[in-house]
């Protein structure tokens, strides 16, 4: 799985540069991301979400193995712990998706999600379109994906970024928590 990230990677953004200094944040527009860490110091993913005037954050995440997650999250919002959940994607009308989501729950908030293929085709989807909906149990949620073609950038550059590193595991502390995204606009 990690060959087929560098190419996808290598053929999305071939043209672009990717020597980048080392920080594991990122802002590109209204996204915020970040690269997490095992306590060990190894490299397991970079995620980037955007808050919406709804309260709904839209979240992004590729793994160092290369899985692709979609997911949406609210304060508030009480499912069931790995509960699943029928629902289809759409981007600008388009289904792309359509299957089962997996819940995640804390005390304040769930987390709904599926796993993506990870291809060129999805991720230009994604970057091209204007808007995704979310056709769910209670209802059709739609987001929109302005600004989501740098950030969808910044985030594979993110993971490619630290595979690509020779010297072997970074040695960056492990901090889990959510990025803040209350100090921006919504998009």
């Amino acid at each position: 799985m990690r060959i087929a990230l560098f190419v996808v990677a290598a053929t999305l953004f071939a043209a672009e540069s990717h020597a980048q200094a080392r920080n594991d944040r990122f802002v590109s527009g209204n996204w915020l991301g970040r690269a997490y860490y095992r306590d060990s110091g190894q490299f397991v993913s970079c995620s980037m979400h955007a808050r919406y005037r709804s309260g709904i954050k839209l979240y992004f995440g590729l793994t160092r193995r290369g899985r692709f997650r979609v997911g949406f999250w609210k304060n508030g919002w009480a499912l069931d712990d790995g509960s699943r959940q029928r629902v289809a994607l759409l981007i600008d009308r388009r289904r792309i998706f359509a299957g089962e989501a997996r819940v995640a729950s804390t005390r304040e908030s769930s987390m709904v999600y599926v796993d993506l293929p990870l291809s060129r085709r999805m991720l230009e989807q994604f970057r091209g379109g204007h808007v995704l909906h979310v056709d769910a149990p209670t209802g059709r949620m739609g987001f929109s994906l302005a600004g989501s073609s740098d950030a969808l950038v910044r985030l594979v550059r993110c993971v490619t970024n630290r595979l690509d590193r020779r010297q072997g595991p970074a040695t960056q502390p492990a901090d889990r928590r959510a990025p803040r995204s209350d100090d921006r606009a919504d998009p």
